[in-house]
């Protein structure tokens, strides 16, 4: 799915320090450091806070998919109980999306055992159900979380 003009008119609040972008992350409370994927994460959390109305208290960003592995997912959006129901890989709106991201994604799940995976770029968005590995689309899945 084509989420370009969304993307392009997203306007993240950033500001300097010592000559560096910082944006404030709204979910890890904190200032990062302002990458083309930093925008994109961005992007997709404001994108599932304000558009799909999720709700940020569900919303995890950059945690370690288990604690003897030191690979970190994106961002994941979880159950009431912890458990994860979507967990999305965000790579620079200069990458293209292939195979490798969505492998990527994939190793995240075996471990998190959520119940949907995405792969953006800002650009483009893809997600596909676990359980049936068939890709879905946007609006199956928005109706899906919005229930939860």
């Amino acid at each position: 799915m084509l989420i370009r003009d969304d993307f392009l008119s997203f306007k993240p609040n950033l500001f300097e320090i010592g000559g560096r972008k910082y944006v404030l992350d709204k979910i890890r409370k904190k200032k990062v450091f302002f990458t083309p994927e930093e925008w994109v994460r961005q992007f997709i959390i404001e994108y599932l806070v304000e558009k799909l109305s999720l709700s940020k208290n569900l919303i995890s960003v950059e945690k370690k998919v288990d604690k003897k592995i030191k690979i970190r997912y994106d961002i994941s959006f979880l159950k009431p109980n912890g458990d994860a129901i979507l967990l999305m890989e965000c790579k620079s709106p200069y990458h293209n999306l292939s195979f490798e991201t969505l492998s990527q994604v994939e190793n995240y799940s075996y471990y998190k055992k959520s119940e949907f995976i995405g792969i953006t770029n800002g650009i483009l968005i893809f997600f596909w159900d676990c359980n049936s590995k068939l890709p879905i689309d946007f609006f199956s899945l928005k109706n899906y979380l919005e229930k939860k």
